[in-house]
Parts: structure tokens; C-alpha cells; sequence
């Protein structure tokens, strides 16, 4: 004898699956950010979608020195209210530091709120770049 899902347990079983390999994704990333790496690493993590449509990619650079203190910018006003304005910062060349000039984002909804990226002391020595992203 076959068995036979209605529609109703196939959606609830596919959402299941679904929820399921997001979880396993999001548990990979979450590890990825928990490890530790040596100074001059740089680690690029990619999440796919449930559904596979979108990629989100995630770029770690480990520096073996602290950043420079940021420098003071001039910030031009803003061409609209859906862009946000994204600070500049220094960024680890692999034998020296550049400053990345401030620039301006745009939203992708108009409630979407920016994290500006940053540097965060690193467990194994150095500073780890954490990326921009939105909220």
C-alpha cells in the first residue's frame, strides 16, 4: 500500500526541509564567525536562500594590527532620504593600512537600517573586519 501526503502535510513537510537546510546554513555561518584565523587571512563566507534566488556574501579580513583612529570626514548631504551614509574606514592592504573614503548606500526598503562595518579584536591575535550590512 502507498502512503500519500495531502497538500496541506507536503507544504508543512516542505517547510519543514526548508527551515531545516536555513538552519544548517545559518549554523555555518554562525561557526565560520566563531573560529579564530591567523593575521593576513581573509575568509569570504556565501549564504544561499532557501529558495536560492539570493546570495549573500560576507568577506572576513583578519590585520595583525589595530586600525589607525578614524579619520574625520566631510559628509555631502544626501541626494535622497533612501540613501544612508556608510563611514569611511581603514582597510588592511596585506602590508599596510588605506583609508577607504565614506560614501553614501542605498536602501533596499525604506525601514532598513545600516550597520557599518568594522574592526573587532580577533581571539588568535590582530583585528577581523566585519563587514557592512543592513538591519
Amino acid at each position: 500500500m502507498r502512503a500519500f501526503l495531502t497538500r496541506s502535510q507536503l507544504t508543512s513537510h516542505s517547510a519543514l526541509l526548508l527551515a531545516g537546510a536555513a538552519g544548517i546554513a545559518i549554523g555555518l555561518s554562525t561557526a565560520a564567525r566563531a573560529q579564530s584565523y591567523p593575521a593576513g587571512t581573509t575568509i569570504t563566507t556565501e549564504t544561499r536562500s532557501p529558495t536560492g534566488t539570493t546570495i549573500t556574501r560576507e568577506t572576513r579580513t583578519i590585520a595583525p594590527l589595530a586600525p589607525p583612529e578614524l579619520r574625520t570626514e566631510v559628509i555631502p548631504p544626501a541626494a535622497s532620504d533612501l540613501v544612508v551614509w556608510d563611514p569611511g574606514h581603514w582597510q588592511w592592504t596585506g602590508d599596510n593600512w588605506a583609508w577607504q573614503p565614506g560614501h553614501y548606500v542605498t536602501r533596499p526598503q525604506t525601514t532598513a537600517m545600516w550597520e557599518p562595518g568594522h574592526w573587532v579584536p580577533n581571539a588568535a591575535g590582530g583585528y577581523m573586519w566585519v563587514d557592512g550590512h543592513w538591519n
